[in-house]
């Protein structure tokens, strides 16, 4: 099936081809948002217990057990 959509030209001259590409826009923007939102929620709630969330360390630091804990050296 997803063949099928790849394979076929949109005409969007047309008032069907108009709102169909309007609703895979639409549904695409849709996705888009939730993924952002479970990601930031995800990284909020690591961060409340304390947890390393994720990007760069700070110099002078390192991650061990999923904590940044100060480097001695």
């Amino acid at each position: 099936m997803k063949d099928f959509y790849l394979s076929q030209r949109m005409d969007t001259s047309t008032p069907q081809g108009m709102i169909f590409l309007q609703m895979i826009g639409g549904f695409a923007e849709f996705e888009r948002k939730i993924i952002n939102e479970r990601t930031k929620s995800g990284r909020i709630a690591t961060a409340r217990k304390n947890q390393y969330a994720g990007g760069g360390v700070p110099y002078g630091y390192q991650l061990l057990n999923g904590k940044v804990v100060k480097d001695e050296q």
